[in-house]
């Protein structure tokens, strides 16, 4: 989806919000800085690997080994393949991975089902909210390219994706707090940096309180009505639906944070070197 060029004017609604100023000029940065791949084409986890959306667990976990065993032999009863086409293959046995790891959690397989036209689309915040960073594409590994630092690597692109996290919570935030938000590092970060940041963005929560949200405009004027209740019914709904995008917003941004987790391998060759260490303790 592309963005309008377009000057973001400031608005009034029914609180007069102190971050006003801030948020002008922050959202026009958001716009500008936003690096996102135009091709984006994320599959359909279901369609990897060739199933009905209401498929049983048992049905998914055949499925999955199946299309694995037959990729893994397919690179290797054909060495002398094309560099681009093995590529493509392992892109593909990633692919695989992922929607098996996805489908066969039943928590995370309701989420995707409740969420899978956004993740598709790689739409989803961008419909309703033009300051709100997307994330939906990122939740493949389709999205980045090997495990490397560059801009295309695992590390790149999630350093980037999540400066872009920080930069959209700034607006609500004191420059001192902003400092505070862990960064997600490269290749090399220390342990304790990369478990500082899983340990911040895993309880993420956001400080947006999406204030411009809801179906009533309450004008300043409007504070001085007699009829308090037909006021304050006005002020709830307002209040339910800016406390129901928090939720959501805290939801996917999490789900992404679990989703980076599993593939980081910092987190993965920490927890084997641990495995490591005790099976040597044991043997003493």
């Amino acid at each position: 989806m592309k963005w309008p060029n377009e000057v973001f004017y400031l608005r009034h609604d029914d609180i007069n919000h102190p971050f006003e100023s801030k948020r002008a000029n922050r959202r026009q940065q958001l716009v500008s800085q936003r690096h996102l791949d135009n091709n984006y084409n994320m599959k359909c986890h279901y369609k990897v690997l060739n199933l009905r959306e209401d498929a049983h667990p048992s049905e998914i976990k055949r499925a999955y080994r199946r299309r694995r065993i037959a990729l893994q032999r397919y690179l290797e009863n054909n060495l002398e393949m094309a560099e681009e086409e093995k590529e493509e293959k392992k892109k593909l046995l990633q692919l695989v991975q992922n929607a098996y790891e996805v489908l066969s959690d039943p928590q995370e397989r309701a989420w995707y089902d409740d969420n899978r036209e956004d993740i598709l689309l790689g739409e989803g915040y961008y419909a309703c909210d033009l300051e709100a960073f997307d994330v939906y594409r990122y939740f493949s590994p389709s999205c980045y390219e090997g495990f490397g630092d560059d801009p295309r690597g695992f590390y790149g692109v999630y350093a980037e994706v999540f400066y872009n996290l920080a930069l959209e919570e700034s607006i609500y935030l004191d420059d001192t707090d902003v400092t505070n938000i862990p960064k997600f590092g490269n290749s090399t970060t220390e342990y304790e940096q990369v478990r500082e940041f899983y340990a911040y963005w895993m309880e993420f929560s956001t400080n947006n309180s999406y204030w411009n949200r809801g179906p009533h405009k309450i004008l300043p004027c409007e504070r001085n009505y007699i009829n308090y209740t037909k006021l304050n019914l006005k002020l709830k709904e307002n209040y339910q639906i800016r406390y129901m995008a928090q939720m959501e917003r805290n939801e996917v941004i999490r789900r992404l944070v679990s989703f980076v987790r599993r593939k980081d391998k910092r987190i993965i060759e920490h927890a084997r070197s641990q495995k490591r260490k005790a099976k040597e303790e044991r043997r003493f």
